[in-house]
């Protein structure tokens, strides 16, 4: 094995000494600085660790220091790494090595991922493009939804020449604009027991993973229940206003679902006809903020899922959610419910 200076080290002399940047960076006196520096520049190029050894005990320097600096990430033994490349992989893999101690790993699970895309509205556009740039086995989106006026200011792939066409079918078709190799599947109608059924049909629970992101309360448990009957891990993504909002991120038979303890379900007086006609003109300040943030949350929680980093999935048993104006985090925990309509142990079978 060889060890090289990653890409993403930066040194930092004003006024401090700090080595590296982000969520790895520390501060150093002169003495340490100097010395990592030294490694630093050394590892320029690969070494083994027999030469790394040479040259620290050559120069004085302590074999802890390039511990330190590869626990920081300062230093990668990823040999995908070692070189430049003008690739989305290339730019993927030097995010992830910060994240992750097995990136190319992640990137081959994403690979052979078959995801499930339910809505192709502001957060299924974002997703769907999230998704694509690491190349999965296949993306299926599901959406009965014509492209509106008012979508623009936020579904990025969409442009004014789209209005009346299908979310799906223009999603795929950008998609593919970027990539003429995506294999995208497309379903022009809402999700129903009945399709959702067919369309997980044949797929293999380990490689296949699915996103809710409908704001419809049916579709969401209709999506809920298929997932969880073929055993498919998904997440539910979306925003409450100027919340963003992912979770709960569902592993089956191993986690809570949306339904679990009725997290789901609204506490809304169906016998006040007022309340009804206040929450029927409602209308979802949907924004390119609170799409995009909520698609960031979902995506780093992927990630750590397919590195399988459990303890790292913020929305494991839990909703998260964001404030956009103020980065309030809020978390609501939960916990998997043994007589969930919908994932139960109690209810398998019927």
């Amino acid at each position: 094995m060889k060890y090289k200076t990653s890409f993403t080290t930066v040194m930092m002399e004003s006024p401090s000494k700090i080595i590296g940047v982000g969520s790895r960076q520390y501060f150093v006196d002169d003495v340490e600085y100097d010395s990592s520096l030294s490694i630093l520049h050394f590892l320029t190029k690969p070494r083994d660790i027999e030469e790394i050894k040479s040259y620290l005990i050559g120069n004085n320097l302590d074999f802890a220091l390039f511990q330190k600096l590869l626990e920081h990430k300062l230093v990668t033994s990823i040999e995908e790494l070692f070189q430049k490349e003008d690739t989305e992989e290339f730019k993927n893999a030097l995010y992830l090595n910060l994240l992750l101690d097995n990136p190319i790993d992640v990137l081959n699970r994403f690979k052979h991922t078959t995801f499930v895309v339910i809505g192709c509205g502001s957060i299924g556009n974002f997703i769907s493009y999230a998704l694509s740039v690491y190349f999965p086995k296949k993306i299926i989106l599901i959406d009965g939804d014509r492209i509106e006026r008012s979508n623009l200011n936020r579904q990025i792939l969409f442009s004014k020449e789209d209005i009346g066409c299908y979310k799906s079918e223009v999603i795929a078709r950008e998609l593919k604009k970027k990539n003429s190799q995506s294999d995208i599947q497309i379903v022009t109608d809402y999700v129903t027991a009945e399709n959702i059924s067919t369309i997980l049909q044949g797929l293999d629970s380990n490689s296949t993973f699915g996103i809710i992101s409908g704001d419809d309360q049916v579709a969401v448990r209709i999506s809920s229940e298929k997932f969880v009957e073929k055993q498919i891990p998904f997440l539910n993504v979306g925003y409450l206003n100027d919340i963003s909002v992912i979770g709960p991120f569902v592993i089956p038979r191993n986690s809570a679902c949306p339904f679990c303890n009725h997290s789901l379900v609204a506490t809304m007086d169906s016998q006040s006809h007022v309340s009804e006609i206040i929450n029927a003109e409602y209308s979802s300040p949907s924004s390119f903020t609170n799409s995009t943030l909520a698609t960031s949350l979902a995506m780093s929680d992927i990630v750590q899922f397919f590195s399988g980093n459990l303890q790292k999935v913020k929305s494991l048993n839990a909703r998260v959610g964001i404030n956009s104006d103020t980065f309030e985090k809020y978390t609501l925990e939960n916990r998997q419910d043994p007589n969930c309509s919908v994932c139960g142990v109690k209810n398998e079978g019927h």
